[in-house]
């Protein structure tokens, strides 16, 4: 960002972002789509008498008249408390890897047919999608704060077929994954070993999620989280904190100084400082998410958790990467007597957060009884998610990460299934 000061006598914030990317889709024995994209603007908040407005522009030199009309835009906004953080130190990530920046579509389509390749070698059918991207953040605020950084992203998703066999893999980091090509037959090996999938006998059971599917449920349980369901008295857990309600030996971290997960950056999309926070410890909610301007309107010292979809959007709540801490189990197919091992599901967009009441379809899943090993799917996990994260059976010991996703298998108990 080469803009370094304002003649506005308003408090204001100039948030920059600038980010290019290529992405190449695989289907049917050629490449489909290749495209092309970039784009950069400027995102300006302006404090006046209290009050924050919010405006956007794409050029450097339209700046100064877009602080003007944030500033004027700020009489329908409610008076709070708020102010832009000063200077301050956030911490030295390594998120831009020099191999992803310098991608083109030539070396996009040599990783992508090398996954092809693997796949094809045990499946019929194979569809790739393959995304490089490289972004800048800049943030500077009329009391002292500038902060800048890079990042890139490389993601994978494979999707394979053989007969009525379904199998993928997925991959999102700022780097290349080791083997890209293992992809291909991580997804092909799922497909074959879905062949001929059963129905499950409706009922109750103890369920497995897998990173994948455990981020559809956190997609329902972290909007209660929200300091904004908070401080309006939707959320459940408005007074619940430091109350046991979860499992006991569940604790999650919202932490954007992981590098191992996909949503690491040094500081907000307000320029609060990356720290780890937990969420929960112990079964016990101890945060809730806020950005400042929802502190402020709820009078509370709360931040960190502010993200910008886009330039061109005013700043929301969000988490980072999500951790959760190990458990105790060393594999639940082999030491859990019955259990339907979930590795992919949907539907979560009908669900009602504000509840927690779900009804999820499975996509992808294995019935384990006895040692026996079942493909099946077709059915529906229904519940409540803050039930189902009190009635957890134990953790794995070791923990995987599915893009901004740390977490071990779960084990969840009593869980209904409809078929």
């Amino acid at each position: 960002m080469r803009h370094s000061h304002s003649k506005s006598t308003h408090n204001h914030e100039i948030y920059f972002a600038h980010g290019r990317s290529i992405n190449l889709i695989y289907s049917d024995n050629s490449i489909k789509v290749r495209e092309f994209s970039e784009d950069h603007g400027y995102g300006i908040r302006v404090l006046k008498e209290g009050k924050l407005g919010f405006a956007h522009c794409q050029k450097e030199e339209d700046i100064e008249n877009t602080i003007i009309n944030a500033a004027k835009l700020s009489i329908h906004s409610p008076r709070t408390g708020f102010s832009f953080p000063n200077h301050s130190l956030f911490p030295a990530l390594n998120i831009c890897d020099k191999q992803v920046a310098s991608l083109d579509a030539a070396g996009l389509k040599d990783i992508l047919l090398r996954i092809v390749n693997k796949a094809s070698n045990k499946v019929e059918h194979c569809r790739v999608i393959l995304s490089a991207a490289v972004s800048e953040v800049a943030l500077k605020n009329s009391e002292g704060f500038g902060g800048s950084y890079k990042q890139t992203n490389l993601s994978l998703s494979v999707e394979s077929m053989i007969d009525d066999g379904y199998g993928y893999a997925f991959y999102s980091g700022f780097a290349t994954p080791a083997e890209p090509n293992e992809l291909g037959a991580d997804a092909a090996d799922m497909a074959i070993s879905m062949r001929n999938p059963k129905k499950v006998e409706c009922g109750k059971y103890t369920i497995v999620l897998s990173p994948q599917a455990l981020s559809s449920m956190l997609g329902i349980l972290m909007q209660s989280f929200s300091g904004e369901w908070k401080r309006k008295g939707i959320t459940k857990l408005a007074d619940k904190l430091d109350k046991q309600i979860f499992f006991e030996g569940l604790s999650i971290y919202d932490d954007p100084t992981d590098t191992t997960g996909s949503s690491a950056r040094p500081f907000d999309d307000e320029g609060v400082a990356s720290v780890r926070r937990p969420l929960i410890l112990k079964g016990r909610p101890v945060n809730f998410l806020y950005n400042l301007e929802t502190a402020a309107l709820e009078g509370v010292k709360k931040s960190g958790f502010c993200f910008r979809n886009d330039y061109s959007a005013a700043p929301s709540i969000g988490n980072s990467n999500l951790i959760f801490d190990a458990g105790d189990y060393s594999s639940f197919e082999e030491e859990l007597h019955e259990c339907i091992l979930i590795h992919s599901m949907h539907g979560s967009h009908t669900s009602n957060p504000t509840t927690g009441d779900f009804g999820l379809e499975v996509s992808t899943a294995f019935h384990i009884k006895n040692g026996k090993k079942m493909p099946v799917r077709g059915f529906v996990l229904s519940g409540n998610v803050f039930n189902l994260f009190k009635n957890i059976i134990g953790l794995e010991k070791k923990v995987r990460v599915f893009g901004y996703l740390i977490s071990p298998y779960i084990a969840f108990d009593m869980v209904r299934v409809v078929s």
